[in-house]
């Protein structure tokens, strides 16, 4: 039998990517509001907000869902059902909240936050296919977005694609990222590059 390769890297590996995937989302601008959002709408969703904090959840969720029936334009919509997706994904309804983030997207396509996010949550349920693609359109239309990068990169591991990984990872370092990001990146280059070439290294052979 062949002799198993890349266990303690493997280990290592894994731990220096979650800690990476942690270190450039704690510091994130949460998502704000488009300008051109409808006053209602608006007020909805804060009322929503408001409710949600004083967990009268009943009462922000049937907001949240009347912000989404009375948007006049598709970027209310957008903006409503996005919102209402954060709560759900906050409260741990993550099939509702996938659905949201869809209707949000099919309202207004390019919200790279919003394909971000559906692929953390796709990936959670086991998705990893329809998590990937979310994660590289959140990629393709925020290509300078650190976030969005190092989760592709942190899936692309998960799916053993270390070289695809790799080249996004070598890619970030281009990019305006923190000091503590950079140093973890670095980490994590160096991390793929002993698993990658202990995969190339052939197989030990019983005597």
């Amino acid at each position: 039998m062949p002799k198993k390769k890349g266990g303690k890297a493997s280990v290592a590996l894994r731990t220096a990517i979650l800690l990476l995937v942690f270190a450039s989302c704690a510091g994130h601008t949460p998502p704000t509001k488009q300008a051109t959002v409808g006053h209602d709408t608006e007020s909805l969703v804060l009322q929503a907000q408001d409710a949600e904090r004083s967990r009268n959840y009943h009462a922000a969720r049937k907001l949240y869902q009347q912000a989404i029936d009375s948007a006049g334009d598709s970027t209310s919509a957008a903006y409503a059902a996005k919102e209402m997706a954060s709560a759900l994904s906050f409260w741990g309804e993550y099939e509702g909240a996938m659905e949201l983030m869809l209707l949000s997207l099919t309202h207004r396509e390019r919200q790279a936050p919003v394909w971000h996010d559906l692929g953390i949550l796709r990936a959670r349920s086991g998705a990893l296919p329809a998590a990937l693609t979310a994660l590289q359109r959140a990629v393709a239309i925020a290509p300078k977005s650190a976030r969005a990068r190092v989760t592709l990169a942190a899936l692309l591991v998960k799916m053993h694609e270390y070289k695809r990984a790799l080249r996004h990872y070598r890619t970030l370092l281009g990019l305006k990222i923190p000091a503590k990001i950079e140093r973890a990146t670095h980490r994590a280059i160096k991390l793929l590059q002993v698993e990658i070439a202990s995969q190339q290294q052939p197989a030990t052979v019983p005597q």
